[in-house]
This record gives C-alpha cells, sequence and structure tokens, in this order.
C-alpha cells in the first residue's frame, strides 16, 4: 500500500497562471514596491474567455475557477501530485484509492466540508447528465463511497494511473446541501455555489465578468487580495487599451502584439502572498 501525506501549501493556481503568463508576455501593469509583503486591496484580470455558467463541470477555464474552485488534490510546482483538502490519499489496491479529508476546510458560508459533500461532487462528474464532458474522465469510476465523515474511497474498473490527475484538473468539491436546494441552476447568476477556494463569489455575470471579495472562511489563513475582479473583453486589442489605462491589472492575449507598446517593470501576485516583479524590454 501507498501512502502519501503532505501538509499542502494552499497553493492558488491562478497566482501561478498570473506569474508565468504576465512574466513572460510583460502584461502585468507596474506596481509600485510598497505594496509587496502587504494587503493587495484589489486586482483585477482580463480575458477574453467568457464564461456563461460556474457550473464547475463547465468552468474549465484556470484562470477563472482556481479563485474559487479547489479538489482534493492539486498539482504542485512541479507539476507532481500533491493532497489538498485532502489530508492525505492511500492506494490499498491497485485500482483503490482512498482518501483522508482534511477537518479545518469550510464553504465560503462556513459550514464544514465533510466526505458526503465529496461524494456529492464526484458523483455529479461522474454522472453524464449532470457532468457533461467531464463525465468521459470518471467513466473508469465502479464506485465512490464515504467510508467515514472524514474518508472518501474511489474504486475504478481497473487501475488507472491517469485518475490522480483527473481529481486534481476536473474534481472540484462543492456544498451538496447547496447544490440540492439549487440543483436546476446550480452555478448560474443569482444561484452560484459554495465551494472551497479563498475567493468567494460575489457576483457573476455572463456578460461582463466575476466578482469576488477574500472568503472570510478559508482554511488556508488570511487571503492577502481582498478582492478580485475578472472582466471580460471583445477582443485583446479592447483588453490592451483597458491594460495602457490601468483597468486592469493583467492580461491573457491571444496574440500578444496588442500590448507590445506595454512593455516596463512587468509584477504579477504570487501564491497570493507577495508581488513578483521582473524587468522587461
Amino acid at each position: 500500500m501507498h501512502s502519501h501525506r503532505r501538509t499542502p501549501k494552499p497553493v492558488i493556481l491562478l497566482t501561478l497562471v498570473l506569474a508565468v503568463t504576465a512574466l513572460v508576455a510583460g502584461c502585468a501593469r507596474s506596481t509600485d514596491d510598497s505594496t509587496a509583503g502587504g494587503r493587495i486591496p484589489a486586482f483585477t484580470i482580463g480575458t477574453t474567455t467568457v464564461v456563461q455558467s460556474l457550473d464547475p463541470a463547465l468552468a474549465y477555464n484556470k484562470v477563472l475557477s482556481t479563485p474559487m474552485f479547489q479538489g482534493l488534490l492539486a498539482l504542485d510546482d512541479s507539476n507532481g501530485i500533491e493532497p489538498l483538502l485532502a489530508e492525505s490519499y492511500s492506494q490499498p489496491q491497485p485500482n483503490v484509492y482512498e482518501f483522508v479529508l482534511r477537518r479545518d476546510v469550510k464553504f465560503w458560508n462556513g459550514n464544514t466540508m465533510t466526505s458526503a459533500d465529496v461524494v456529492a461532487s464526484l458523483n455529479y462528474y461522474a454522472d453524464p447528465a449532470t457532468g457533461k464532458g467531464v463525465a468521459s474522465q470518471y467513466a473508469g469510476v465502479a464506485d465512490i463511497a464515504a467510508t467515514d465523515d472524514h474518508t472518501v474511497t474511489i474504486t475504478l474498473e481497473r487501475p488507472d494511473v491517469s485518475f490522480l490527475q483527473t481529481l486534481a484538473w476536473a474534481g472540484t468539491i462543492f456544498e451538496k446541501e447547496h447544490y440540492e436546494q439549487n440543483a436546476s441552476t446550480f452555478g448560474a447568476p443569482g444561484t452560484l455555489l459554495q465551494a472551497t477556494g479563498p475567493f468567494r463569489v460575489i457576483s457573476f455575470d455572463p456578460n461582463t465578468g466575476i466578482e469576488f471579495a477574500a472568503s472570510q472562511n478559508y482554511w488556508g489563513g488570511p487571503v492577502d487580495i481582498d478582492t478580485l475582479s475578472v472582466k471580460y473583453f471583445k477582443n485583446d486589442t479592447s483588453a490592451a487599451l483597458a491594460f495602457r489605462t490601468g483597468e486592469i491589472d493583467v492580461a491573457f492575449p491571444t496574440e500578444a502584439d496588442a500590448f507590445a507598446p506595454a512593455r516596463g517593470r512587468s509584477c504579477a501576485v504570487h501564491r497570493p502572498t507577495r508581488w513578483v516583479c521582473s524587468e522587461s524590454t
């Protein structure tokens, strides 16, 4: 039996994406060094990718989803697997995984995450009727069961070395009770969802973007960015204009040429407790 236990760093994949993309493409607005090590009142992301629902089975864009979504497992800095909402996991048989859940994880509303939430979430993805495109990644799952309030066992039909990657990329845990009360409008504006990430959703408009605030119930500790905004743009040109005028802090262009004149000192938020900066030319 292989056992994996690690005290996870509350890694927010968004921040890694910001750091890498902004520093390579030179797309982060210059920021005064005085913000380093202190709180960041607001941070705004510009994107041309639009999502129509916050249903995690549909929200594939990591820039939009990782502020709010977390799974049992995550990818570490070397793209290896590490526990996240799971405190540890083991593989008692080649086709069986057992996950011991962290006991300090709360949803944005303050309710504690239990194995019932995990089972409901993963079964949601495994069901083609609700899991949509994600369901194909769970096709080899034979059973997902709660052993007790803090332990979940997943049995596969046959060994699959890629399944842990599936849990890391497409295994968001959401609150069962909230889903059952709002199943027909799950993830829609006005209904939203309850998740475990560092940022809770304040508002969502499929036409304009998403507004987040730091979750006061985040299990990873205080979040140093008070508010996070994602703003939609029709094209890279309009996003570049917003970047130059200071409306957005970072962008993810399809073509970086629109941002070429905006060169200088690039800064991005990392993990998100500090600024990471470099000089671009």
